[in-house]
């Protein structure tokens, strides 16, 4: 496990994406095993924990996202141990589209009005790049297509950062 990274690097902050079965899992709270490495993460002062939920590209049923987001974000009542500080949507939207814009709107304010989410309620997503696509400020604009507290790059072959 990456916990000697974590001890011996406190001044850096690392943001953990959870992902116990491509989502939160069928369950309402994570398995024992589960939970208990998560509480020990949680232990830690500069360590953030965030869900993995899947968006399909804006594609997937926004109830069941919006279902996945509440089921993280309702750990908590369960343990203070198992207390998450946002959501990764892995699969975001990557063509501009207005449904898309507003698909991940829904989803954000989602994260951002959940109760029992912890801190600052990251949301994080995944921004991939292609080269069929403008560069982002070019296009985009701030209107919610890029509303995500961090991405993460991720590259299509040929597309160099």
């Amino acid at each position: 496990m990456f916990l000697p990274r974590i001890e011996s690097r406190p001044q850096l902050k690392f943001i953990v994406i959870v992902n116990p079965s491509s989502g939160p899992g069928s369950t309402p709270f994570p398995n024992d095993q589960y939970s208990t490495a998560l509480t020990k993460l949680n232990s830690y002062q500069n360590v953030q924990t965030i869900g993995y939920v899947r968006t399909n590209y804006a594609n997937r049923d926004i109830a069941t996202v919006l279902a996945e987001v509440s089921t993280y974000a309702n750990w908590a009542t369960n343990s203070s141990g198992l207390a998450m500080h946002g959501i990764f949507f892995d699969e975001a939207p990557y063509q501009y589209a207005q449904a898309a814009v507003d698909y991940m709107r829904i989803a954000n304010k989602a994260v951002k009005d959940a109760k029992t989410l912890q801190g600052d309620k990251i949301v994080s997503r995944n921004k991939f790049i292609s080269r069929n696509l403008p560069r982002p400020r070019s296009r985009f604009g701030t209107s919610g297509w890029q509303s995500a507290d961090r991405s993460q790059p991720w590259c299509r072959a040929g597309r160099t950062l």
